[in-house]
């Protein structure tokens, strides 16, 4: 391995990695011993926040814990309609509300469903990264300090967010020398679960493309009649659900500071006394009200030019484009949860499993560590304040992402010469 065995900088970031692991939970039990509230809930270090109650939910998983993300989910399965009801606009997939509505009943089942998907991915994960590269070592290595010891996997945990699996299903099909027909049912499954994981399709070629699109659509179908929901009405109502999300807003801010996007930081700065009543504030909400927009412009720009050049051959190993794509999903996606970054474990793995010389592989890795990586500061939740505590951790990724953008861009568009 390029990378793993004989990268200094590398070693380096394994090392630091699990150093700021530990001190994460080390310095969750200070703060909340030093204050001394008698509510363990009140206090989080920069990569665990314990306590993810939702609006509505089943009853607590374990302790006072709800995984929120799940167990929202299953308790909006059991509505009636869920696609037509007026009381909650339905963004969730219609085989997942299939699913949940007949197998998630309780908080024991939440519990029992997000231990499974997590342990499942990290087999993905894996069993991929062996099968790749042949070296057990290396593949260990990887899933520990860049999986399990990392920000995202963590999050995703705790909130029983189901973007992870997604993610490691779409690693699984890249790593793992599947046949075409495997490739475009698994791929299938995973677009019926997260419809966004759909951007990253194309890269895959046209034919797997189209396949795996028409068999999402029946998909999608079935779903819909066997939930007896009308096909066409209830595909509309989740797109406009999904497109309308309203957060992150300066009254959430748990969400503003898991938001990895440019978005929050754009309403964020709106916010601010001298900029809320000017002519700049006006234009920073017009841009923050079209946000979805823009994301899909950039998507489809993007493929256009790629496929075009590629003749609508498979990318799979092109590591510029996998870190431009994943980038713009995370920047530019309309709020991106710390969770979403793992997908940057693909372009990840290329770099460090390549045995060819890659252009700026050091700076790559360095930069996708650091946007895993977190500043360990911890702090208590009492008198927040949204202006000063919007702390210097909710820019950190942020700002390592627009950084790594600028130079991807920069070699992309820029660079005539390149090592393919």
């Amino acid at each position: 391995m390029n990378s793993l065995s004989k990268n200094k900088l590398v070693h380096f970031l394994i090392y630091l990695i699990v150093v700021i692991f530990v001190l994460n939970f080390i310095g969750m039990y200070v703060t909340n011993y030093y204050f001394n509230d008698g509510d363990f809930r009140d206090s989080f270090g920069f990569l665990f926040k314990p306590d993810d109650r939702p609006p509505v939910s089943l009853d607590s998983s374990i302790g006072s814990h709800y995984f929120g993300d799940t167990s929202e989910l299953a308790y909006l399965s059991k509505l009636e309609d869920p696609y037509t009801n007026e009381n909650f606009q339905q963004s969730y997939p219609p085989l997942l509300i299939l699913l949940f509505k007949n197998f998630i009943s309780s908080g024991q089942h939440v519990l029992i469903f997000n231990i499974f998907i997590h342990i499942f991915s990290l087999l993905l994960i894996f069993f991929s990264a062996l099968k790749s590269s042949k070296d057990i070592d290396f593949a260990v290595k990887f899933l520990l300090f860049f999986v399990v010891c990392s920000k995202f996997f963590i999050y995703s945990l705790d909130r029983g967010n189901i973007e992870f699996f997604i993610i490691s299903i779409l690693f699984f099909v890249l790593f793992f020398d599947l046949t075409t027909i495997q490739k475009v049912l698994l791929l299938s499954f995973a677009i019926s679960l997260k419809p966004s994981i759909l951007i990253f399709i194309p890269i895959f070629g046209f034919k797997i493309l189209s396949i795996t699109s028409i068999i999402t659509f029946f998909i999608y179908s079935i779903s819909f009649l066997w939930l007896k929901e009308p096909v066409f009405s209830s595909f509309l109502n989740m797109v406009n659900a999904f497109s309308s999300t309203k957060f992150p807003t300066l009254h959430n801010w748990q969400l503003l500071e898991q938001d990895l996007s440019i978005w929050g930081k754009i309403y964020w700065l709106r916010h601010f006394d001298s900029i809320v009543e000017t002519s700049f504030g006006s234009f920073l909400q017009s841009i923050y009200n079209n946000r979805s927009i823009i994301f899909y412009l950039v998507i489809l720009i993007t493929w256009s030019i790629f496929i075009s050049k590629s003749k609508g051959k498979s990318l799979e190993n092109n590591v510029e484009l996998w870190i431009f794509i994943s980038l713009t999903s995370i920047l530019l996606f309309s709020f991106s949860g710390v969770y979403k970054s793992a997908i940057l474990i693909i372009p990840l793995f290329i770099l460090m499993n390549s045995n060819i010389p890659i252009r700026n592989e050091n700076l790559y890795i360095f930069l996708i560590a650091m946007i895993f990586l977190q500043v360990p500061i911890f702090r208590h939740m009492f008198n927040f304040d949204i202006y000063s505590d919007l702390s210097i951790w909710s820019f950190f990724s942020f700002a390592v992402s627009l950084i790594f953008y600028s130079v991807i861009i920069k070699n992309i568009v820029f660079k005539v010469e390149r090592n393919e």
